[in-house]
């Protein structure tokens, strides 16, 4: 006797069904691995836990091209359209690059602009003002990590949480996030530690 075909149908989509749990079951234990933002390991100055907890309050503002940089100051602004370098719709999107999400969190933290400028400006507004360059064994909460092949190739710039964890505005289509210091990154150039 044959079987009808809805009883076929059935097995589909109840494996279907099986099939989307385990994904979503996967995805969602992968990103509640993540610790929530903050502080993750002891030995940051007060300066630098108040950077982070300030940078902390930007989880889930979308990433945007050129984001933090279109205003007068520092803050969420919209940024640029610009399909070359992956944003083709940045300039309908309010948020923050990833220079502009580190500008802000320097500027919450003690009031003062100093880092205006793209990830590679930024590191060599650190380096000339004297700001060492700190080994990846001794990065803790509030530093700065910078990503490239050398000074002149710094494509972006992340804040260190401790215990390898950073908190960073990673690419259009995303939010700002905890993620770990070396995930998709596999070019970490240095690291500067901007508050004492």
């Amino acid at each position: 006797m044959r079987r009808p075909r809805i009883f076929g149908a059935a097995i589909l989509a109840v494996a279907t069904v099986a099939f989307s749990v385990l994904l979503i079951g996967g995805t969602t234990t992968a990103a509640s691995a993540m610790p929530a933002c903050g502080v993750q390991e002891g030995g940051a100055s007060a300066a630098a836990v108040n950077l982070v907890n300030n940078a902390c309050t930007k989880i889930g503002v979308p990433y945007s091209w050129g984001g933090g940089h279109a205003g007068s100051g520092p803050g969420e602004t919209y940024g640029i359209c610009d399909p070359s370098n992956g944003a083709p719709n940045d300039c309908h999107v309010k948020g923050f690059d990833c220079s502009g999400f580190s500008r802000w969190a320097y500027w919450a933290a003690t009031g003062s602009d100093l880092l205006g400028a793209t990830a590679a400006g930024q590191y060599s507004i650190l380096t000339n003002r004297g700001f060492p360059n700190i080994a990846p064994a001794n990065v803790r909460a509030g530093d700065y990590l910078f990503y490239g092949s050398s000074a002149g190739n710094i494509h972006h710039v992340a804040i260190a949480l401790g215990g390898g964890y950073i908190v960073e505005a990673l690419e259009s289509g995303t939010l700002i996030h905890v993620s770990t210091s070396y995930a998709g990154h596999g070019d970490l150039y240095a690291s500067k530690r901007p508050l004492p």
